[in-house]
């Protein structure tokens, strides 16, 4: 990214007040099947009175492969080419030294880029499209898109001397807490069988269906604040059908994606030693450490007899439960509990690769194999020592990771996944944890095959990703294979003595296939950057990194795509009288401060607008005052600035306030309470004077019961679960039942004891009449059946269900 031409001095890099150049954002794109194409188109206009040049950092999907990007200028379109970094920068500053329009993006991390707009002149609009494609994974039965719009604050854990602009300084670019510009959105969505249901958990969107098709916008009238990333869920029918389709390059030669959706027959339920490894640094206040500990609460209510396990909580520094993995038993489960009661999102800095160089380093377990699970926002600058960390380790460790927040960098957490052979998940404020939970033991759960491969039937192909990724139940799994000679009518995933096939027919070529050979340079170009960030530890190392540099280069160059070494610029020639002269002002476009950040503005959103966010801040002073807020008004939530000295706690609840009620009763002394909620009431309770609890409730109106879904039922008792698998008599099990039914276990339970009674009646509750949830209740009710097999008195136990 330039800093300064030849010939021209840059001023002063802030804007003056309501003069930023980017004014607009909007998202057009089609999503089909498993990928999407997109194109962000962004609107610069120079309202000052010198020319400009406006450098603008921003955030992309991390699997996406950026293949377009054009300026228009009134009825002109430039279009861009793609040249070696150096060069395409040489470029971009001789167009600026001799006045021309010039326009240059490069990339700073796979999901970071850099757009920079040179010589803009006064009174002038330029429109710059990025296009790329991006390949879509499912969540469980839904297709995520996810579209990031902002950046959060990276840590930087060292600062060592770097020539030019240090890199720590291109993914952070300035921030505030709002910012002038938003965007709007409009997408269309063709699925192979009818869609059933769109829903995002991040915005209001709107939604019309027809069919297998839909179209997509924003639901509201002005643009939405780019403060979070946007999420798109896509139901339809029949999700999990493999399939095979084929496009051809401009030579001819054909490239062949395989989906498959295996299911593996063979599950490892005991035996693991899991380090569970938790950000506690500031970035992670507000809702994201508490999304955090009800995820590692149910995780670690997943476990089994059998199973080893350590929590490492980490900020600038870290710290462990215990010295070593303990045995999973009661005991050491109401350990970890009390201890996770008591975290929370004050360790300073995001230091993240020493807790995890101490989670993946040995002595190992022999007969236990280590898995890795990871909490974080990944909020971090160096992403790559992390990735490079997690590969190093890989034939020992398996890595899975959680993102946590409203813009968790997903390079970090994709990107450590990946290298260590693991899956990720990301919880966004107010979705639901839970699922992901247990999918990811579902995972976990899948053994770790020592060969998956699949085989091509004799044809000659080059496969990327190269080393084929592992498999886990109910994931979908795609390769793409560039096919120099051969033909075949099928191809197979084997995985040990597994295997799935599904039929391929290189004659049909698929609409829009001039993208697959896009995405397979994108994968191919993905494995040479993960090996030149490998850690070679030996004298070929420079070796190995030029030659990887060079072929990157070629394949970015050869497929039109920006990479690590290539970038893209385009020209606006102009004649000579039309050209920019005198000083140019650099302008650093400031983007807004990603919404929860540090528990900054934390607000949960749910889809429909049923999440709420509570934080209660509690002060010596014994002044009790309540906001309330709608996290859809124009503008930011009024505040109390706190003294020195304020303890401050947060609570999450999804349409239950007990939290907040144990929280006042817990701090009778008074504090300060705030809430945010996703909806479109907007109003303000505020008291000057001390209000008690009990008029907090009634402001609330928490005297009156609140209506609990069967999901958030299920999973406040799956909660309560004991380490050997059975259940005693609580509050939860009471409101799953229902009084009628709680009545009649309360009499079994005096003739056979709480606990038997308890998980026979959970059991059977949840079989009888919560079905369609088996998936999410499955794996804790398979610990129960395991408890009951060495209790007596089983058949004894009479309860209609």
């Amino acid at each position: 990214m330039p800093t300064q031409t030849q010939n021209e001095v840059h001023a002063n890099l802030t804007s003056p007040e309501g003069k930023i150049p980017l004014k607009g954002v909007m998202i057009e794109g089609h999503i089909s099947g498993t990928h999407s194409r997109i194109t962000v188109k962004q609107r610069y206009r120079n309202e000052e009175e010198k020319s400009l040049e406006a450098v603008y950092t921003f955030p992309l999907q991390e699997n996406s492969a950026v293949c377009g990007f054009s300026a228009k200028i009134g009825d002109r379109v430039i279009e861009g080419s793609v040249d070696e970094k150096e060069k395409a920068f040489e470029t971009y500053d001789d167009a600026m030294s001799e006045g021309h329009g010039a326009f240059l993006l490069d990339q700073e991390r796979p999901n970071i880029f850099t757009a920079s707009v040179g010589n803009l002149k006064p009174n002038t609009e330029v429109e710059v499209s990025i296009t790329y494609v991006s390949p879509l994974t499912f969540e469980d039965k839904a297709l995520r898109v996810m579209i990031p719009t902002t950046i959060s604050p990276r840590f930087v854990p060292y600062n060592p001397v770097e020539v030019g602009q240090p890199d720590s300084e291109k993914i952070n670019p300035p921030s505030q807490e709002s910012v002038p510009y938003g965007f709007n959105l409009n997408l269309t969505v063709e699925m192979g069988s009818e869609i059933t249901e769109i829903v995002s958990p991040s915005h209001k969107i709107s939604s019309e269906i027809e069919g297998k098709n839909a179209l997509l916008s924003l639901d509201q009238d002005k643009d939405a604040d780019m403060d979070r990333d946007l999420v798109i869920l896509v139901e339809s029918k029949d999700p999990h059908k493999p399939y095979a389709v084929v496009g051809v390059e401009e030579d001819g030669t054909r490239v062949a994606m395989l989906t498959f959706f295996p299911d593996p027959e063979r599950t490892v339920d005991t035996g693991r030693e899991i380090i569970f490894v938790v950000d506690c640094s500031g970035s992670m206040s507000g809702t994201s450490i508490q999304e955090a500990k009800r995820a590692l609460g149910l995780c670690i209510r997943g476990l089994s007899k059998g199973d080893g396990f350590n929590i490492i909580q980490f900020g600038s520094q870290h710290k462990s439960l215990w010295e070593g993995p303990k045995d999973f038993t009661e005991e050491s489960l109401q350990e970890a509990s009390s201890w996770l009661d008591r975290m929370n999102a004050s360790m300073g800095g995001t230091n993240i690769y020493p807790p995890m160089l101490e989670a993946v380093s040995g002595p190992y377990d022999e007969e236990k194999v280590r898995q890795v699970l990871l909490f974080t926002d990944g909020q971090v600058s160096n992403e790559d020592d992390v990735i490079a960390l997690c590969k190093l380790n890989v034939k020992n460790v398996r890595v899975f990771t959680f993102g946590i927040g409203s813009g968790c960098s997903e390079y970090l957490i994709k990107g450590a996944a990946r290298a260590g052979k693991g899956a990720s998940e990301f919880i966004f404020p107010g979705e639901r944890i839970e699922p992901k939970v247990l999918r990811m033991f579902k995972r976990i759960a899948t053994p770790s095959y020592p060969s998956v491969e699949v085989d091509w039937k004799g044809m000659k192909v080059d496969q990327a990703p190269l080393e084929t990724p592992p498999i886990f139940s109910g994931d979908s799994f795609t390769v793409f294979g560039r096919i120099r000679y051969g033909a075949a009518m099928e191809a197979t995933l084997k995985a040990g003595e597994e295997e799935w096939t599904i039929p391929l027919d290189l004659e049909i070529t698929a609409e829009n296939s001039k993208f697959l050979p896009v995405f397979w340079a994108k994968h191919r170009i993905q494995d040479l950057e993960d090996g030149r960030r490998a850690k070679y530890g030996s004298q070929q190392a420079d070796r190995h990194i030029k030659l990887r540099e060079k072929q990157l280069t070629e394949l970015g160059i050869k497929y039109s795509l920006a990479t690590s070494m290539t970038s893209f610029v385009a020209i606006e020639k102009r004649e000579e009288g039309d050209k920019s002269t005198g000083e140019v002002q650099l302008r650093k476009v400031p983007i807004a401060l990603t919404n929860g950040w540090g528990g900054h503005d934390s607000v949960t959103e749910s889809a429909g607008g049923q999440g709420m966010t509570m934080s209660f801040n509690a002060t010596a002073s014994g002044d009790t005052r309540l906001f309330y807020h709608s996290a859809a008004s124009a503008g930011p939530p009024v505040r109390k600035r706190m003294s020195r000295g304020t303890r401050s706690r947060s609570f999450s609840a999804q349409g239950h306030n007990s939290y907040l009620i144990d929280a006042l009763e817990e701090r009778s002394s008074g504090g300060v309470l705030e809430c945010s909620r996703g909806g479109n009431e907007h109003f303000n309770l505020y008291q000057k004077g001390t209000l008690g609890i009990e008029e907090i409730k009634s402001a609330l109106d928490i005297h009156a019961e609140v209506p609990v879904d069967d999901r958030g039922k299920i999973y406040a008792v799956l909660l309560t679960q004991k380490a050997d698998g059975s259940f005693s008599w609580t509050p939860e099990l009471n409101a799953l039942l229902g009084s009628d039914l709680a009545m009649e276990v309360q009499k079994e339970v005096e003739k056979h004891g709480e606990e038997l009674v308890s998980t026979i009646s959970i059991i059977s509750f949840l079989e009888q009449k919560m079905d369609q949830f088996k998936d999410e209740w499955d794996l804790a009710i398979k610990k129960a059946k395991k408890w009951l097999e060495g209790s007596p008195n089983v058949d004894q136990v009479h309860i209609s269900i």
